[in-house]
């Protein structure tokens, strides 16, 4: 089955919560299991930013982007949902692909999951590599208390010789 492949930013209002952002996204994602020739290939949050120019008097944004499958009739629905949702500032739409095989597409955002995932997993390892590195050069340059030297054992200095040029002039 051929559909195409379309992508969606919609900036949210700035004082939403956490909860609020979660519900607008499952909203979002619950058109596509309602649409029967809808795929979402994901969703990110871009977070909070400063807008170039207010919209609806919010001089910031909460930016959602959202990479998905599916038909016109899709689109139109996810378009009429956000233009509905009040929390929703304003959101554009662009046609990415044409004609996508759906199979082939589904296939490789998962294989870009797991590379995603592998990325992650991998850069955590590598920073908790770097922590206990750090700790271990922390505990090694700790300053360690020096052994106590006694009197007696204290090598004494003796004056050094004057040399004959030095001597001339004290004498002067």
């Amino acid at each position: 089955m051929l559909l195409r492949e379309y992508e969606t930013i919609y900036i949210l209002r700035p004082d939403l919560s956490d909860d609020e952002i979660t519900e607008v996204k499952e909203r979002v994602t619950n058109i596509f299991s309602q649409e029967e020739e809808g795929h979402v290939l994901h969703q990110n949050i871009w977070g909070k930013k400063k807008l170039s120019y207010e919209i609806k008097k919010q001089p910031k944004g909460i930016f959602v982007h959202l990479s998905y499958l599916g038909g016109p009739a899709t689109t139109n629905e996810l378009e009429r949902n956000l233009r509905l949702l009040e929390s929703v500032l304003k959101y554009q739409t662009i046609r990415v692909a044409k004609d996508v095989n759906v199979e082939r597409r589904l296939a490789e955002r998962d294989a870009e999951e797991q590379a995603r995932a592998i990325a992650t997993a991998r850069k955590e390892a590598e920073a908790k590599e770097r922590e206990a590195a750090l700790a271990k050069a922390e505990m090694d340059s700790a300053p360690k208390e020096a052994p106590a030297i006694e009197d007696s054992h204290q090598e004494q200095t003796k004056p050094q010789a004057e040399t004959p040029a030095e001597s001339s002039k004290e004498k002067e």
